[in-house]
C-alpha cells in the first residue's frame, strides 16, 4: 500500500475477557463497499493495513456481542498519527 497504516484492536465480551473468532469487516466510511474482512485470533486481536482515509468496522458475532454495539464508525487514518 502506498500510504500505509495499521488499524488494529481487540474484542471483548461484557466481562472484558476476549473474543476470539468474532468476524471482523472494514469498509469505506458511509459506503456499503468491503475493503477488508479477518477474524479474531484467540487473544480477540485484529488489524488491517490500509491507506489513509476513513472507515467503518463491523463486528459479527451475536452470543459475544450482543451486549454492545457492533459498529465502529468514521475512522479516521490521517499521515503522522500513532
Amino acid at each position: 500500500l502506498l500510504n500505509a497504516a495499521e488499524i488494529t484492536g481487540v474484542v471483548t465480551d461484557e466481562t472484558r475477557a476476549v473474543a476470539g473468532g468474532v468476524n471482523v469487516r472494514l469498509f469505506e466510511a458511509g459506503r456499503k463497499t468491503l475493503i477488508a474482512a479477518t477474524t479474531t485470533d484467540n487473544d480477540g486481536r485484529y488489524k488491517f493495513q490500509v491507506e489513509y482515509g476513513t472507515y467503518d468496522i463491523t463486528f459479527a458475532d451475536e452470543q459475544v456481542l450482543s451486549w454492545a454495539p457492533n459498529r465502529v464508525r468514521g475512522i479516521e487514518i490521517l499521515p503522522g498519527q500513532d
